[in-house]
């Protein structure tokens, strides 16, 4: 009679476990997979990097996260020193593949469209470098630079 009870208290928890796994499992799809979350995550990230640059930024950003993303709106001015005066763009948008960003890292988008851009730099307002650059080291562009660009109406 009391191994009844055993086995029924073993069941009724691997009952439980199964319902608690199905449920952490449906959170996180919910999590990774809820547009407005990932797009004021990727915000949060872009105003991080921003604020390391010493740049106050402010935007509107839209989109599908794992095929495209549209900036709107960016405007970004310097609050320490910076080597950008200011940025002003009404539009821009990115195109990469799914899992292209994270096998080739962002020199994978291929294509970037900016309309209406305005940038303005300084560089002879930028910090001081501790050090000059490795003179055996190949100068290469940011991988940010994509293998197409369109640019409408650009300063």
């Amino acid at each position: 009679m009391a191994e009844d009870r055993q086995a029924a208290g073993r069941t009724y928890r691997r009952g439980w476990r199964r319902v608690a796994t199905a449920f952490v499992i449906c959170a996180a799809l919910v999590v990774l997979f809820h547009r407005p979350l990932l797009l004021a995550l990727g915000r949060q990230i872009a105003l991080h990097y921003a604020a390391r640059e010493n740049l106050k930024v402010n935007f509107r950003l839209e989109g599908n996260v794992f095929t495209n993303l549209t900036v709107r709106n960016l405007h970004a001015v310097p609050t320490g020193p910076s080597d950008v005066e200011s940025i002003d763009i009404d539009f821009a948008r990115a195109d990469y593949g799914l899992f292209g960003p994270l096998r080739h890292g962002l020199s994978s988008i291929e294509k970037l469209e900016a309309r209406s851009a305005r940038i303005v730099l300084n560089p002879a307002k930028a910090p001081l470098r501790p050090r000059p650059p490795d003179p055996k080291k190949k100068i290469t562009l940011p991988d940010v630079f994509p293998e197409r660009v369109h640019l409408v109406d650009a300063t």
